[in-house]
This record gives C-alpha cells, structure tokens and sequence, in this order.
C-alpha cells in the first residue's frame, strides 16, 4: 500500500480509501503479506482488469473522436509534447 501511495503521490489514507472502495466493487483485493505482517498486499480481480481494460478503451474512444478534426500534424505535435512530458515525470532525480 504504502508503494501505491508513493506511485500515486498521494497519502497512505487517500489510497486506503480509493483501495477500499475498489475492494467493496470486488475490482481489487488486499491481503497481508505472510513474510512481513506490516505489508498489505493488493491486486486487481479478473473484473478489476476487465473494469480497467473497458476505461482504457472508452478513453481511447473519446480521445480518438476529439482529435479527429486535427490535421495530422497537429496530431503528431501533441504525441510528442507527451512523450517529452512522460519522460520528464518518469526521470529520476
């Protein structure tokens, strides 16, 4: 939990309860980890990752519709000002 929480950015609380809530819609499950009690294990559920697999293509779906009216160009703009911004936010300082 507490690598979650250092993934997300957010606090130990804040992630709990975003993992409770997806515990409770049976998308996730937690379990303490035999080797380290103070470890609290979590994954998704096979319907956690048919949940996470349909918003990742409705998203796409709504991306795909908005840029659709921009020229290729445009397009290709955008695709590497997030490349630039994804390897900005994943480099290690």
């Amino acid at each position: 939990m507490s690598e979650l929480a250092r993934y997300k950015g957010v606090g130990l609380p804040t992630i709990s309860k975003s993992v409770d809530m997806l515990v409770r819609r049976g998308w996730a499950e937690r379990w303490i980890d035999k080797s380290d009690r103070r470890q609290t294990l979590v994954r998704l559920t096979p319907s956690g990752k048919k949940m996470l697999a349909s918003c990742r293509k409705a998203l796409e779906k709504f991306l795909d519709a908005r840029l659709a009216s921009l020229a290729s160009t445009e397009r290709d703009s955008i695709d590497a000002s997030l490349q630039l911004v994804r390897r900005v936010l994943t480099t290690e300082d």
